[in-house]
């Protein structure tokens, strides 16, 4: 089975990130707590499961059973990184119940096993910031920052409770707000072009805020290209280009839809390219082909 996209212009501009490992799927990383404990048993006797409430949201002081919980599911997350990042592919698919990991990455945890080597660790991933840790009972939730490479996203877990394992359920983004002093971009996509304003780009210190405003669904892949390249015959080769250097991802994003493309450090001076290659729904041409490619650059 091959988890990633058959296509070089997609496994390039795209395919360093986990929603291009199956094609459309969101992008997806898991969590898993260590077992909650001596303390979570004591207090599942005859009472309904208590809440608890991550330090971060500020809204009054756990108890010392509901901080340790949220503590471990915080530890878990992180660690779960770090399974990506070293590489440790049984590690890191034990962090999913089954249905989770078909659902993220369209394979099973035996397909996983035998292919997720290839890719595993590329990008790393940096754990930015975690919020609004809770349990209750057999069920958790938070809300994670991450750093895939450079580009900062936010994702929502669900995470269920398995014999004494917690183990993602399901995950779904989320929109991370802008830093204050970061250049705002508006970026809109419609058929078939990308609508921005270059003169805001005056320098790296710059986020994307990316609306669909067409009628089908569209993507957006940044991706740094040699200063040389022609552009149009670099979305029409065969051949792997040389150079090319993915930066951040979305989509598939339906009409309407909104997102933030945040990155966790400056844009380096070069010339960068935008490009989608979601097929058009009445010729099955890739956008690119029909025009929905741009470009600018960073002194």
């Amino acid at each position: 089975m091959e988890l990633r996209s058959r296509s070089w212009r997609r496994e390039i501009f795209a395919g360093k990130f986990w929603g291009m490992m199956a094609l459309g799927l969101v992008v997806g990383l898991s969590a898993i707590a260590i077992a909650c404990g001596d303390d979570d048993e004591d207090n599942s006797s005859t009472s309904p499961p208590a809440t608890t409430t991550s330090p971060s949201l500020g809204g009054g002081s756990p108890s010392p059973a509901g901080q340790g919980n949220t503590q471990q599911l915080e530890a878990a997350i992180r660690d779960t990184a770090d399974a990506w990042n070293d590489g440790d592919v049984q590690r890191f698919v034990s962090h999913f119940i089954p249905q989770a990991l078909q659902e993220e990455f369209g394979a099973t945890p035996e397909e996983f096993a035998q292919s997720g080597a290839e890719f595993l660790g590329d990008p790393p991933i940096n754990v930015q910031n975690i919020s609004n840790a809770r349990v209750s009972g057999t069920s958790g939730t938070a809300d994670i920052e991450l750093a895939f490479g450079n580009l900062v996203q936010g994702e929502r877990w669900a995470m269920v409770n398995e014999g004494g394992t917690w183990k993602v359920q399901s995950s779904e983004s989320i929109t991370v707000n802008i830093p204050s002093g970061v250049t705002a971009v508006d970026l809109g996509l419609n058929e078939f072009a990308f609508v921005f304003n270059r003169s805001q780009i005056t320098d790296g210190n710059i986020a994307f805020r990316v609306e669909n405003e067409g009628e089908q669904q569209h993507e957006v892949i940044l991706a740094k290209i040699p200063e040389d390249a022609n552009l149009q015959e670099l979305i029409q080769s065969d051949e792997e280009p040389e150079g090319v250097e993915t930066i951040g991802f979305y989509g598939p994003a339906d009409p309407g839809d909104t997102t933030n493309l945040i990155f966790a450090d400056d844009l380096e001076a070069g010339r960068y390219a935008l490009l989608c290659f979601l097929e058009d729904e009445e010729t099955g041409q890739p956008h690119a082909l029909l025009g929905m490619i741009s470009e600018f650059n960073i002194q």
